[in-house]
């Protein structure tokens, strides 16, 4: 649901990382290992360094594809490459 937010590492004053989601299967995602539709985006948030923020892209039934680092830091960019599905 687009605005809700959760922790995704909590340890006081250490790890305190949380996240929001942006839009529900509205987003489409080209990387090196594909083209994805239904997307899930988030936002990265980091309280103890607050001028950190990533968006995030994840596709269902592989996760992350794509992160873009938007401030704080070094501008910074991820994509999917390859994915191999885990059998049981």
């Amino acid at each position: 649901q687009p605005g809700t937010e959760y922790r995704q590492e909590y340890y006081a004053g250490e790890a305190e990382d949380k996240a929001s989601v942006v839009s529900v299967g509205t987003e489409q995602v080209q990387v090196p290992f594909g083209y994805f539709t239904d997307v899930l985006m988030t936002r990265d948030l980091v309280p103890l360094e607050p001028k950190v923020q990533e968006f995030k892209f994840l596709a269902r039934d592989v996760g992350p594809v794509m992160a873009v680092a938007v401030s704080g830091g070094a501008p910074g960019f991820e994509e999917l490459l390859s994915y191999r599905e885990r059998r049981p």
